[in-house]
């Protein structure tokens, strides 16, 4: 499924959509909405630096919208989702959902949520297989939170400090024995040798790292990995990046993860994915 932001072709469809019986029905906001109140609500939205719309396409087809609406103060957004009337019932949202939220969290951390009607079944569960859980009822509303979802954001300049201190709790390391002094670490961070480099954030703490080298090699670091994130670290690379093209003897045509030989639950975790081990790789120095 291909997710792209929206544009103001997509005006009419989001128009018919809204009013369709069944998402007003679903929706707070029951009324019809006049073509007028929704091309004034329409400009305003997309022109919002706190509103994001993702447009789900299948084979050509629009299959529905997610929206976030950011709430600065609170580092909060909130979620919802309308699927096209004549694409529902065809198992489309869920891909959508989680599609839409991995391009919005991308370069952007914070907690989603999102508030449903107490009788919108279908979305709740939607929701709910996304990874959102009920956190509170009230009055015929559902409140709901994404939880022990992975923020992936891109390494900058910025994030020397934060990165310091993750390199300091390391458990494994193999690029190097003795930890670096900050400003040589703050240089390595502004050079940034790697292809791709990421923070990785669980409930609003950073516990971790990966990057990808121009060999097609990844980097994984944590002292928290689990089955689950180690899954969802490579499932996010899968979904957004390709291994460069293979040079026999040089460069294979696959990624491939480098692991410390003391690192056995990585290891075992790997491994439990069902991915193949290639090698075992020995320092050589003059003794």
């Amino acid at each position: 499924m291909k997710i792209r932001n929206i544009n103001q072709k997509d005006s009419k469809d989001l128009f018919e959509w809204r009013n369709n019986y069944e998402s007003r029905k679903m929706s707070f906001g029951t009324k019809k909405i006049t073509l007028e109140e929704h091309e004034k609500w329409f400009k305003e939205s997309i022109k919002s630096p706190n509103k994001n719309f993702y447009i789900g396409e299948y084979n050509g087809i629009k299959i529905g919208v997610c929206r976030f609406e950011f709430d600065k103060k609170k580092n909060i957004s909130e979620t919802s989702i309308n699927i096209n009337p004549d694409e529902r019932g065809k198992g489309y949202g869920k891909k959508l959902l989680i599609n839409a939220i991995k391009t919005y969290l991308k370069n952007k951390s914070c907690i989603l949520i999102a508030k449903i009607k107490e009788d919108n079944i279908i979305s709740l569960q939607l929701f709910n297989s996304a990874g959102f859980l009920v956190t509170k009822k009230v009055q015929g509303t559902i409140y709901m939170e994404l939880k022990n979802k992975l923020i992936f954001k891109k390494v900058d300049s910025k994030d020397a400090l934060t990165l310091y201190d993750l390199l300091k709790k390391r458990n494994y390391s193999i690029s190097h024995e003795v930890l670096p002094d900050f400003k040589n670490h703050k240089k390595f961070v502004e050079k940034n040798p790697y292809l791709y480099w990421y923070i990785l954030s669980l409930n609003g703490k950073a516990i971790g790292t990966f990057y990808i080298k121009d060999d097609n090699s990844i980097g994984i670091n944590t002292n928290e990995p689990t089955k689950e994130i180690i899954k969802e670290i490579l499932d996010f690379i899968l979904d957004n990046f390709s291994p460069k093209k293979g040079i026999p003897s040089e460069i294979p045509n696959y990624f491939f993860i480098n692991v410390s030989p003391n690192n056995r639950l990585l290891k075992d975790i790997v491994s439990s994915l069902g991915y193949i081990p290639l090698q075992v790789s020995y320092k050589i120095i003059r003794s």
